[in-house]
């Protein structure tokens, strides 16, 4: 099976491995870029099923870039919009502009992952794969995460429980759910206590 092709454009390199980490896990090949004038080089000589494209990029802003994309380069590729201090005029002004869809900053790579299957049309890109990963046991690191989300603890409390980045918390999570195979932080939490993980 062909995996659909994501570019991912964000100057937040946080952002960037997580998509990188997380989305092939759903089924998409992934490649990051940090600026807005590279992505444009790159939609030149190389076919994207999808781009996800950073409002607030340094040099050429994500608008150009979409005007771009929408006008010049790639007028039929769907262009997923993240925006992390955008007002609802400024969304629907992209929209307008060509967006095919927006994501508010900060999300979780399963939104995204379904955010970009509906754009695509195809649901089976919205759960994770079955991956070599499944099976194998949770880190110790992973394991006080899962305690985390079992007590009902937001990332950021988790993060601070654990003196790491709510971005490396999400990064756990999202393994997580692919060594047990599941779609949604509530799975992982049911799973968790069905399997008697810890």
């Amino acid at each position: 099976m062909i995996r659909p092709r994501i570019l991912v454009v964000d100057d937040d390199a946080d952002i960037l491995l997580a998509c990188a980490e997380g989305l092939p896990a759903y089924g998409y090949e992934v490649m990051t870029i940090s600026r807005g004038e590279q992505a444009l080089q790159i939609l030149k000589t190389r076919s994207f099923d999808a781009v996800i494209l950073d409002w607030f990029l340094p040099g050429m802003d994500g608008t150009e870039v979409l005007k771009k994309i929408r006008h010049e380069i790639a007028p039929e590729v769907p262009v997923l919009m993240l925006t992390a201090f955008g007002s609802l005029e400024s969304c629907v002004e992209h929209l307008r502009l060509g967006a095919s869809g927006y994501l508010a900053k900060p999300f979780n790579i399963g939104e995204l992952a379904r955010e970009l299957a509906r754009l695509l049309g195809r649901k089976e890109y919205g759960r994770p794969l079955l991956s070599r990963e499944k099976g194998e046991p949770l880190s110790e690191q992973e394991k006080k995460v899962l305690l985390g989300l079992r007590e009902g603890l937001t990332d950021k409390a988790i993060a601070e429980r654990l003196g790491i980045s709510v971005r490396t918390v999400n990064n756990h999570v999202y393994r997580i759910m692919r060594k047990l195979n599941a779609s949604t932080r509530a799975e992982i939490v049911s799973l968790s206590f069905r399997r008697k993980i810890v």
